[in-house]
């Protein structure tokens, strides 16, 4: 199933998941990949009903509350998806991607103090968790946090993960709010290159570069930001910044 599903080939992956089901009805597994196969083609009815069978034949199983809170996210089902993640942590307590996952749920209702005290939950079983420790970070630099606890969790997350872009943004932002504009820019500059298609990360580059003086490298920055998307939630200051190096260039 996996093999036809990676080539595209979905109905043939869900025919044999069906005969699959045919000789093994009471089979939570079959049903899980039955609703991932549905998720996929975005039939969530049946996708919702899948996961839900699963669950029912086997209540402890991982995957399908997974995969039914994702689904839940997906329709801005948060109250439900938040249930799920409940029940799976109760039945694993130290299920940390779990914690983390939801917080983020409750990032997205835009209840940070929620969201936080998930990832610190999920800190407390494992410290150099990455998601938890950059989540956190971000919640604390952007939504009235501790500036210096945000700028520790940061570091903690690039020495676990020196590589990762989202990370380098996190912490570059950090460095711009602190008004350590160098160093802001050397990541924001990284990360946009590993991530080049984030309006956010442009937007943030252009930023730092502004206030560090870098005017071309500012509008540049912006300019791509806007080209990315007219809409992302900064875009109006992008815009505004820009109108301001221009009056700057004359």
């Amino acid at each position: 199933m996996a093999l036809l599903q990676n080539k595209g080939a979905l109905d043939k992956a869900l025919q044999r998941v069906h005969t699959q089901l045919q000789a093994s009805p009471q089979n939570a597994l079959m049903y899980t990949l039955l609703g991932q196969l549905y998720s996929r083609q975005r039939h969530d009815t049946e996708a919702e009903a899948a996961f839900k069978k699963a669950l029912e034949l086997d209540e402890g199983t991982v995957r399908a509350h997974l995969d039914l809170a994702s689904l839940y996210v997906r329709e801005k089902a948060y109250d439900q998806a938040i249930a799920l993640y409940e029940d799976l942590l109760k039945r694993n307590p130290k299920l940390v991607p779990g914690y983390t996952s939801a917080g983020m749920i409750y990032d997205a209702k835009g209840e940070r103090q929620k969201a936080n005290e998930y990832y610190q939950k999920a800190l407390k079983i494992d410290p150099k968790f990455v998601p938890a420790l950059n989540n956190l970070a971000w919640n604390y630099a952007e939504h009235g946090g501790n500036l210096s606890t945000a700028l520790a969790h940061a570091k903690t997350a690039q020495a676990a993960e020196p590589n990762n872009p989202e990370v380098a943004d996190t912490l570059g932002w950090i460095y711009f709010r602190t008004q350590d504009y160098m160093k802001a820019v050397d990541l924001l500059k990284e990360s946009t290159e590993k991530i080049p298609d984030n309006p956010v990360v442009r937007y943030h580059l252009g930023m730092a570069c502004y206030k560090k003086g870098d005017l071309p490298c500012a509008k540049e920055a912006l300019q791509q930001a806007l080209r990315l998307s007219r809409d992302f939630p900064e875009a109006a200051e992008a815009k505004q910044t820009l109108g301001e190096i221009g009056l700057l260039s004359n």
